[in-house]
């Protein structure tokens, strides 16, 4: 993903500081107390850290179901995420309201004004499934839209409002620091994702580790759990939770193992029709115990990622032990992962043991998309909210394009848990449908409509993007 950096010209920045709330002296970022008066200790192009007035995102943290004006969850934890899925800055902790005000480190022109660059939120609250996770997605926003006032530059909008669907789960908690070494001193790892995994196997519970460290993972069954912490270059000694009881709050502290990273590597093979001009498209590898067949889909570590990748031979380093499932083609970049089932088209996975691969996942296929016939295919009828397209009617209509070589197209509708509600096919002809399935669509509930192309003899050629086709149901 490409940055876009602003540079503003030095003349009058003194003025310009000034109005914005700068300070001409320069700071410490990694001080204590590096700058007065709530200002924060930060970045600036072409130039020497300065104080300046934070960066603060705002938002409501609310019941999807219910919608915010019904209130917010109170507690939930929100971070901010950079491009490579790292926590930037400390967590927020909702209030009572659900209203939350998350400071985030960000880099300035001379004047203090933010420059362009990415943040993602992800928020957890107890009784709720995370988000982003299942077919929900978080859309990126862009820091340099903060406003600046009232001594802080705030960016607040629909995107900072977060809307969390009810799940049912377990009332235990796993909280902790994963910031420090054995030997008590800190390390700087750019924040890590934390799964526990049932001791007997089964799917894992998640939270990402923000700046310091800290994590809570929510909704935790009572039993045995393993703990373990992922990021980019480095290996933690995996803990445990054992005999964890409903309601417990479990204190488990996850320290460097200093052991080394692997290296894995693996090719690409695109096929098919409805390529884009060019390769570009991005390889990630999501821990397997959090990976969802029904969806494709998994969480992912911090940095274990390969972006803007244009040549099919893709190398990542830094990876510590684990074992992981090979996603390709996850961003909306015109490809999707080849479901058709020969050869070489099965989900590939890759497992690393002592700093070395003991798996290799090998060439798999991708190839180009199903178009959908806008950047999202619904036909909203209230704008979006939290993040998502809200539908009010309850047959929202599905469009998209015409792919090449196509006998018939399957029409599937999921519900945030991946749960299919309604499946149905069309002949080739047909590129726009309403929604027409027996199970109605639940209030607050969120969607993803997928449209997959088949051939004459029944084999599957495409399908459309795994980020697209999203929104919410409320009536």
């Amino acid at each position: 993903m490409n940055r876009h950096i602003i540079v503003i010209a030095a003349i009058g920045t003194t003025a310009l500081g000034a109005a914005c709330g700068s300070s001409s002296n320069t700071c410490n970022p990694t001080a204590a107390n590096a700058c007065s008066g709530g200002q924060a200790c930060e970045a600036v192009v072409g130039g020497q850290p300065r104080c300046f007035d934070p960066v603060v995102l705002t938002g409501t943290v609310f019941d999807l179901a219910l919608g915010k004006a019904s209130g917010g969850i109170a507690s939930a934890r929100v971070v901010a995420l950079d491009v490579n899925n790292a926590p930037v800055g400390s967590a927020a902790t909702s209030a009572a309201g659900g209203a939350y005000s998350l400071q985030v480190p960000t880099t300035r022109d001379g004047a203090g004004k933010p420059v362009s660059s990415q943040v993602t939120l992800r928020a957890d609250a107890a009784g709720f499934a995370t988000f982003p996770s299942g077919i929900r997605v978080a859309v990126p926003l862009d820091l340099s839209g903060a406003v600046h006032g009232g001594g802080k530059w705030t960016l607040a909008s629909s995107l900072t409002d977060i809307g969390l669907s009810a799940a049912a789960g377990g009332t235990g908690r796993i909280h902790g620091t994963a910031a420090f070494n054995s030997g008590g001193a800190r390390v700087v790892a750019g924040g890590v994702l934390v799964v526990a995994e049932p001791a007997a196997g089964g799917s894992g519970h998640t939270a990402v580790a923000d700046a310091s460290g800290e994590y809570v993972i929510f909704n935790v069954p009572a039993g045995d759990w393993n703990v373990k912490a992922y990021a980019k270059g480095a290996n933690y000694a995996p803990a445990s939770a054992a005999a964890l009881a409903s309601g417990e709050d479990r204190l488990v502290d996850l320290s460097i193992a200093n052991t080394a990273t692997a290296t894995v590597t693996g090719t690409l093979q695109p096929v098919g029709s409805n390529q884009p001009a060019s390769l570009d498209t991005s390889v990630i590898l999501v821990v397997r115990s959090t990976y969802d067949p029904a969806i494709d889909r998994g969480e992912a570590p911090p940095g274990l990622i390969v972006s803007n990748l244009t040549t099919p031979g893709w190398s990542l380093a830094g990876v510590p032990d684990g074992e992981y499932t090979v996603l390709a083609a996850f961003g909306n970049d015109g490809y999707v992962r080849d479901l058709s089932l020969i050869g070489g088209t099965a989900p590939v996975d890759v497992t690393v043991v002592g700093g070395a691969m003991t798996s290799a996942p090998g060439t798999f296929k991708i190839t180009g998309a199903v178009s959908l016939a806008a950047t999202d295919p619904i036909t909203p009828t209230s704008g979006t909210e939290g993040s998502v397209t809200i539908v009010t009617g309850a047959t929202p209509t599905f469009t998209w394009q015409a792919y090449p070589a196509t006998h018939s197209y399957q029409i599937d509708v999921f519900d945030a848990f991946g749960n299919s509600i309604w499946q149905t096919s069309f002949p080739f002809s047909t590129t726009q449908v309403a929604y027409g399935g027996g199970t109605a669509l639940a209030s607050g509930m969120t969607y993803q409509v997928r449209i997959t192309a088949f051939d004459t003899g029944g084999a599957q050629i495409s399908r459309t993007e795994d980020l697209m086709g999203i929104f919410t149901y409320r009536p």
